[in-house]
Formats: C-alpha cells, sequence, structure tokens
C-alpha cells in the first residue's frame, strides 16, 4: 500500500542476499564481491537443473579455469550452456525491464560478482515463470501476464490498474446517469451532474485563462516579495486559493491531539520522485513540460523562467528529507509558534494569510512544519535578489492549482509530459475529463460512490475480519520474547485502542454539502467551494479533529488502496478496495486471507514498525520503549535491511533496502498474523490458495521509467520483492511447495528474519 504525507501525517500501506542460499549449492566458500569459474558453474547447473534436466556441471565449466574470477563474457557463456535457448520476454517484462529482462550490457572482462550472478539468475528463473519454487510470484501469475496490456493512462499493468479501471467506469457510470436524470436542487447528484457538465464545457477551449489572467499580470509586474504576498492574499480572499506554500489544520501528536497550523510546503514539477532532479534527462523533460505551461499563458520570457523554476525546485529537492526520514519524527516533526516560523520567512505573513481564510491567529499559536531543510531551501526564494525566481515558481504554483480549468491545451501538455517523463499513454479526451472532475469535487464523489456502490454486509463482514486481526496479534504479543513486560503491555494497550474503518467514514459531511451549485462555469463553482472549505474547517485551531474528514483527506472511498493513520490509530478499506482481487464475499477463507487478510495484518503492522512505533496509544508521539527494547527493536530492523538488500525493484534498478524498511516489515508481519488467523480459524487450512491469492494480489508491472522514479523516492518495495522476499521467510511455504536448498525461493533457517 502506500504512504503519504498529506493534511495530516499518515502511515500506509505496500530470499537471501547470497548466491548459496537463494540460486546454489556451491562448495566453496566465497568473497561475495568475487565469485570463480567452479562457483557459477555449480550454481547454474542446480539452478538449471529443472529448466534443462540433462545439464551436467563439467557441460556448464566447460574448459573455464575453475578457479579464475568470474567474467561477464564467462558468466554469460555458462548460462547459455546451463539453460539453452532462453524464453522471450513477454510484453510486460519489456516494458518493466526498459533493456534486455536479462542481460546488461558490460564489457566481456568485467568482473561479475557474486550478487550480480544472483541477479542474473532471478532475472532467467522470472523469464521462464515455470517453477513456484524458483520464482513464486512469476509462476503464479504467469499465464496472467502473458496477455496484460497497459491502459490508457496508467503507468503500470495488472491488478490494481484493473481494480482502478472498474472504480473509474463506475463513477463515470453514476455521472451519466445524473446529467441523463433529474434531481432536485440542493441533493448531491445535482451538484455532481452540474459540476461535471460546466467541467466537460473546459474541454471545447485551447486555452482560457480569463479568471487568472489579471493575477499573472500582476505578478509579472511584482517588484519584491511583499507585492507576491499581497497577490496571493487577494485571490485567498477571491477565490479561496491555498496554494504555494498552504496552510492547513491537523492535530497535534506530540501534545493533545488538538487542531494546530500545518504549514505544507509545496508540491514540484516531479512530485513523488524528486530523487530524479539529479539525472539531467529528467530535469530536462520537467523543464521543456513547465516552459510550454509559460507559454500557455502569455509568460513573456517561458524558457527563462522554466529555468529558473526547474532550478529552484532542484535545489529544494536536494534540501529535502530522504524518504525513510520523511516519517522518522525526530526529523520530520517540528512545532513551532507562529512567530517562530514566521521569522523564518519574514517576507511572507502568515497571519495574513491564515485570517484571509477565516481564522484568527495569535503569535503563540503552534505551527507543525514537516521539513526544516525544505522550508530553508523554499525561504532563500523570498529574498530580495531572487525575486525573478519567486516570481516564476509562484506562477507555475498556481497554473499547477488550476490547470484543469484553463482549456484543452494544458490536457495536452500534461499528457505529453506524463508520456516523456513516466511512458504512460494519455487517456481519451472524455476519459480525461471524467477523471479529472471527479478529482476536483472527490469530496462529493466519495459520498455519492458509496451511497450507490457499498454493500452493508460487505463492510461488516470485512470490519469484522481486521478486529480478528487485531485480537490475534494482541494474543501474539505474549510470544515476543525479545520484548520486556513493560513494552508488552503498552502495545497490547495500543492494539486495544484500535479502530477499523471499513468502506467509508461514519460521516462523510463536506464543504460541498455547504453551497449551491447554480453556476455553469466550473472555475466559479470550484472556487465557491474552497472558500466553503475554508468557512468550515480552517478556523479550528484548538479544537478536535475530525477524524472523518481526515480519514477521507488521506484516501478517497473509490481509491484502490488501505491505510494507518498513525496519530487516530486507525485503520481503514476504502469501498473500492472491498472487491476481487482483495475481497470476494464468495471466497475462501484462506484466499480473502491471502490477499485483505495480509493488507489488514500489513496496516496493523504499520502500527510498530519503525515509523509508528514512535506513537503510543493515544496517538501521540512518545518512546514507550525501554532502552533494552529498543535495541532488540532495532536490530530486528536492521536484519530485515540486510535480508532485502540485493533484490532489484525491477531488472536494472536496485530495491533500496534502508529506504523501504517500513514497508517491508509490514508486508512481513502481514502475512505472519494472516497466517495465525488462519490457523485458528480453520483446520486443515488451504495454504495453497492462501500463498497464491498472496501474489495474485501484488500482479503489478510498472512501466520502466515508472519504477526509475518509484526505486528513487518511494517507501515500497518492487511488487515482486513483495511477494518473493517475504513468503520464503515462513515454515508453511516450505512444506506446501517442498522447497528445498538450492532452489531460487530457498532461505536457510537461520536467514530467516521477523520482528512480528
Amino acid at each position: 500500500m502506500k504512504k503519504i504525507l498529506s493534511v495530516i501525517l499518515v502511515f500506509i500501506l505496500v530470499l537471501s542476499v547470497s548466491t548459496g542460499a537463494a540460486v546454489s549449492a556451491a562448495p566453496i566458500d566465497s568473497d561475495p564481491t568475487q565469485f570463480t569459474n567452479a562457483e557459477a558453474a555449480w550454481a547454474l547447473f542446480k539452478a538449471a537443473d529443472f529448466y534443462n534436466p540433462d545439464v551436467k556441471y563439467k557441460q556448464v565449466l566447460g574448459d573455464f579455469d575453475v578457479d579464475e574470477i568470474l567474467t561477464t563474457a564467462n558468466a554469460y557463456t555458462m548460462v547459455d550452456r546451463a539453460f539453452g535457448e532462453l524464453p522471450e520476454p513477454n510484453a510486460v517484462l519489456r516494458m518493466a525491464s526498459g533493456e534486455d529482462p536479462v542481460f546488461v550490457d558490460a564489457p566481456d572482462d568485467e568482473i561479475f560478482t557474486e550478487a550480480e550472478f544472483t541477479k542474473l539468475v532471478r532475472r532467467i528463473y522470472t523469464l521462464y515463470g515455470e517453477n513456484l519454487a524458483d520464482d513464486f510470484y512469476y509462476t503464479v501469475n504467469h499465464d496472467y501476464f502473458k496477455d496484460l496490456k497497459l491502459q490508457p493512462g496508467k503507468t503500470k499493468a495488472g491488478v490494481t490498474s484493473e481494480a482502478e479501471i472498474r472504480a473509474d467506469e463506475q463513477i463515470a457510470a453514476l455521472l451519466k446517469q445524473f446529467t441523463e436524470g433529474e434531481f432536485e436542487q440542493g441533493t448531491k447528484a445535482q451538484k455532481a451532474a452540474d459540476f461535471y457538465n460546466a467541467f466537460l464545457k473546459i474541454g471545447e477551449t485551447d486555452v482560457d485563462i480569463t479568471h487568472l489572467e489579471g493575477y499573472f499580470t500582476a505578478i509579472d509586474e511584482a517588484k519584491k516579495a511583499e507585492d507576491i504576498h499581497s497577490i496571493y492574499l487577494e485571490m485567498a480572499e477571491n477565490l479561496g486559493y491555498n496554494g504555494f506554500m498552504w496552510i492547513d489544520v491537523g492535530s497535534n501528536f506530540r501534545a493533545d491531539n488538538k487542531n494546530i497550523y500545518f504549514l505544507m510546503l509545496p508540491d514540484l514539477t516531479l512530485k513523488y520522485a524528486e530523487g530524479l532532479y539529479s539525472d539531467p534527462e529528467s530535469a530536462k523533460i520537467a523543464e521543456e513540460y513547465v516552459t510550454e505551461l509559460f507559454t500557455l499563458v502569455g509568460d513573456s520570457n517561458p524558457e527563462a523562467n522554466a529555468a529558473a523554476a526547474i532550478s529552484y525546485e532542484k535545489s529544494i529537492a536536494e534540501a529535502s528529507l530522504a524518504p525513510e526520514d520523511a516519517v522518522d519524527m525526530s526529523k520530520a516533526y517540528f512545532v513551532y509558534t507562529l512567530e517562530e516560523v514566521q521569522e523564518k520567512i519574514p517576507s511572507w505573513d502568515l497571519t495574513s494569510i491564515l485570517k484571509a481564510h477565516g481564522n484568527e491567529p495569535s503569535p503563540d499559536n503552534l505551527m507543525f512544519v514537516p521539513d526544516d531543510g525544505r522550508l530553508a531551501a523554499m525561504a532563500k526564494a523570498f529574498e530580495p535578489e531572487n525575486i525573478d525566481t519567486l516570481k516564476a515558481f509562484f506562477k507555475l504554483g498556481i497554473i499547477r492549482s488550476y490547470r484543469r480549468y484553463m482549456g484543452d491545451s494544458f490536457r495536452l501538455a500534461y499528457g505529453k509530459f506524463n508520456t516523456a517523463m513516466y511512458g504512460s499513454e494519455p487517456l481519451a479526451k472524455e476519459d480525461y475529463y471524467t477523471q479529472a472532475a471527479t478529482e476536483e469535487m472527490n469530496f462529493l464523489m466519495q459520498s455519492l460512490y458509496t451511497d450507490y456502490y457499498v454493500d452493508p454486509r460487505t463492510k461488516a463482514d470485512v470490519e469484522d475480519m481486521a478486529e480478528g486481526i487485531i485480537d490475534t496479534f494482541i494474543s501474539r504479543m505474549d510470544g515476543y520474547t525479545w520484548m520486556s513486560e513493560e513494552a508488552r503491555t503498552e502495545a497490547k494497550k495500543k492494539l486495544s485502542s484500535f479502530r477499523v474503518v471499513a468502506a467509508h467514514p461514519d460521516d462523510m459531511h463536506s464543504a460541498w454539502d455547504e453551497i449551491d451549485v447554480t453556476s455553469d462555469n466550473a472555475f466559479e463553482i470550484f472556487a465557491e467551494y474552497k472558500k466553503a472549505w475554508h468557512k468550515m474547517d480552517k478556523a479550528r485551531y484548538g479544537d478536535d479533529t475530525d477524524r472523518n474528514v481526515n480519514i477521507m483527506t488521506a484516501m478517497k472511498t473509490y481509491e484502490i488502496n488501505a491505510l494507518f493513520i498513525a496519530e487516530y490509530n486507525i485503520i481503514y478499506f476504502p469501498a473500492a478496495f472491498l472487491t476481487t482481487p482483495y475481497y470476494d464475499p464468495n471466497a475462501s477463507l484462506e484466499t480473502n486471507l491471502g490477499a485483505i487478510g495480509t493488507v489488514m495484518g500489513h496496516e496493523i503492522t504499520h502500527a510498530f514498525d519503525n515509523n509508528g512505533s514512535q506513537f503510543d496509544s493515544k496517538g501521540l508521539v512518545r518512546n514507550w520503549w525501554t532502552e533494552d527494547d529498543f535495541a532488540a527493536f532495532d536490530g530486528k530492523v536492521n536484519d530485515v535491511i540486510g535480508h532485502y538488500e540485493g533484490y532489484e525493484y525491477v531488472n536494472g534498478i536496485e530495491n533500496v533496502s534502508a529506504q523501504t524498511v517500513s514497508e517491508n516489515i509490514a508486508d512481513i508481519g502481514g502475512v505472519s498474523v494472516a497466517l495465525e488467523y488462519l490457523k485458528n480459524n480453520k483446520e486443515a487450512p488451504d495454504y495453497d490458495a492462501f500463498f497464491k491469492s498472496y501474489a495474485i494480489s501484488w500482479a503489478d508491472i510498472p512501466l520502466h521509467q515508472v519504477a526509475a522514479a518509484a526505486a528513487s523516492s518511494d517507501v515500497h518495495s518492487g511488487f515482486w520483492v513483495r511477494v518473493n522476499a517475504v513468503l520464503p521467510l515462513f515454515d508453511e511455504f516450505y512444506e506446501t511447495y517442498d522447497i528445498k536448498k538450492g532452489d531460487g525461493m530457498y532461505i536457510a533457517p537461520e536467514d530467516r528474519v521477523s520482528i512480528w
């Protein structure tokens, strides 16, 4: 599942490294950086026995010197001897790999290390996809992947994309039903229909910046940061604008979970992939896109301003916390007074902005800043000598906020950017505007989606299963001998405080309920909605947080995902996620537990991963560990990091084990607790159904460009890693598939890691 740092901080959901354990029974202990011809030949002889049973060790070795260090040329020659002609890679493997799915372009005389050799053999197993004992993920999903095609607008192909498309089709059907019907004024259906019809008209115009042109002109004429600030205030009052550096409210989970202000720093063009700013080609694509945006709004110097904006974004990205640090409370959660934050950006009057949104702030009010380094880098734009950079970045922020409202040319520019950057095929025009309209009125559509598509029985059944898995987790606490009784008591207390929300929050009230939709102009409707949002939600400093609103903000009811909200100890499974292959009311217990059951366990485990463990039973950041407990826990975390070393996100792209450790801990814990729940609730469980269901639930293949972006910033491992690195940690997996030493999925018992 995914991880988001949004209006509130949300923790959510997504083989041995040594060749001896993973792919060989090599008789010689070797330096992991140097692998001999003899060791490679023996490993390949064992690796190929299923696919080429007549091959002999001496045939694989040939005339190579047994003691000579393995080179690229020798490795590839021995692969050919061991396996013979390899299968042709299917389309989705080529899509994910970018280059040849098996081999790499390396000099023939280059030393080929044991780690590289392990990757090579894993790639070959993937190519075959025929033996559960060598590559469980690709073998289970082999036939499914053969005919899989990337759909327009998607950056990956597989079960998640198919579920997303089903949800999109359901929403499109609703909108069609609403626009063809007659509904009483003021109803949710009437508001959705009228906004949708107004939004579709945007596509009839190439460029329309009528509502924003005056602001763009004012930005061009600005002389100092205070001028930009005045423009911001005018937009806030007239349009409800809350872009650029925007201020929201969220709970103070260092003290009392009462609302404090959140200073949320701007998104960048390469959103969620900020590591790509160091790649010249990616930065060039981003700059070309921004140049086109500036050109479309009539900027007088689009190339120079785009270059300035992207250079500035790069400096912000470089100063930002690393992905694994962005959820470390000691590095990412800082609460200051409003006055203290104001001192960091003296030219940007936060008090007047808060007042423009209906708040009544005072200097001693508290404000959360998610990333001090990022804020410091941003603040440089407010220095007098950087006024041109500030103007360019501020204008770009406005364009990004309203690009969907400014004509069809912006749709085409966005589609071209995504194709160049990530390789995705643009959506058809009608599908684009349907999805865009849905996103713009997402709170309204979340409520309507649940009205029409949620079966109360499914909601109840999923919540019951999740409660049962929580109870199983509580009972497991007594078995963790590395924990002290003090820490165990605190952990049980935390689990007992959990709340499960399936399908939708209890109360789905939003700012759409506060406005009348009477205009036929989508921009004007959206401006009224934003102003109502601020009026309803922003003047709540010091109050208890509205958990229903925060759930809807963090994840949509029609989203294919799940989450854990650390400050509330809530696990949430949106309505659209409660469908195949994740949940089927008619499926067996094993099938459902292998899919949604492991997700439930995953989200619960997030409460005790290296990030969620920083929160207590009240959702407050508090160290409830003894020194010895934390030392033991930290050692286990490092074991998990070591276990994932050497895996590739996809072929040719490393899976960063330190960056992904929190999600890896949750994946392992999720399978572990779901297995125990199964054993407690079923005699003679069908483990084959459980494990295959788990593999099917992760059957997704990303575009190579997307994988590269994700691996640079995402805290989740690659899809296949989330199966092949997890299942071999459990005894039931070995017993079910008779996996033995020498098989690709084998891990020696002493190397099988676990925490929860």
